[in-house]
């Protein structure tokens, strides 16, 4: 089974059911922003993946940092997702 097909496969009730491993330096973030830790973990596994997903794309260090920053803005400006 390829990936695609897997990701073809979970969809709907079955992802906001799924646990996310929030990346290290996310947690670090969150650790200093622990409000933005509570938005975060109030939204759907859906939600949370696509943040997490937006972050960990990023190759070099200082992207991932400013997208960091991003998400951390957006939680408090109450945006869902990216």
């Amino acid at each position: 089974m390829t990936k695609k097909n897997i990701k073809a496969e979970i969809t709907g009730q079955e992802l906001e059911h799924l646990s996310v491993n929030i990346p290290p330096f996310l947690e670090d973030a969150f650790r200093y922003e622990k409000s933005a830790k509570i938005i975060f973990d109030s939204l759907d596994s859906k939600h949370q993946l696509e943040y997490i997903k937006f972050i960990t794309e990023a190759k070099k260090y200082e992207t991932r940092k400013r997208r960091v920053i991003r998400v951390i803005n957006r939680l408090y400006e109450g945006k869902k997702s990216i």
